[in-house]
């Protein structure tokens, strides 16, 4: 049972993230936002010209990861502080829009607590 959980929360995380990824790349997601502050974080990141392209790569990379279960630590801790920032975004910026957002971070969250003996080695005092 716990095999099936696992499978489906890695498969769930590895397709949302190759789906907001491609949204990077293809902008086929209308995305608004609610306040002037939040709009103005966005296009200057935007702006930069390479930002959310780069963040698109690896949110492509560790859902391919994710979903052909090969090297599922390794995305995971990618994945980590990019899940903790969209949440924190969202508590801090944008509360319309957290949905997949705490969905990307709630299965991040479990598939690490059910990974954790493979973490084991890095947190080791050795």
């Amino acid at each position: 049972m716990n095999a099936r959980i696992n499978k489906i929360a890695r498969l769930s995380l590895g397709f949302i993230l190759i789906y907001f990824g491609l949204n990077k790349f293809f902008n086929f997601l209308d995305i608004y936002f609610i306040n002037q502050r939040t709009q103005e974080l966005i296009s200057t990141l935007a702006n930069t010209g390479f930002f959310f392209e780069f963040l698109g790569g690896i949110i492509i990379i560790v859902g391919i990861f994710l979903i052909l279960n090969r090297f599922v630590p390794l995305a995971l801790i990618v994945l980590a502080p990019f899940s903790l920032g969209l949440v924190l975004f969202h508590i801090f910026y944008d509360m319309s829009n957290c949905t997949f957002s705490f969905v990307i971070f709630v299965l991040n969250v479990y598939l690490i607590y059910d990974n954790w003996e493979k973490f084991q080695i890095l947190l080791s005092d050795k």
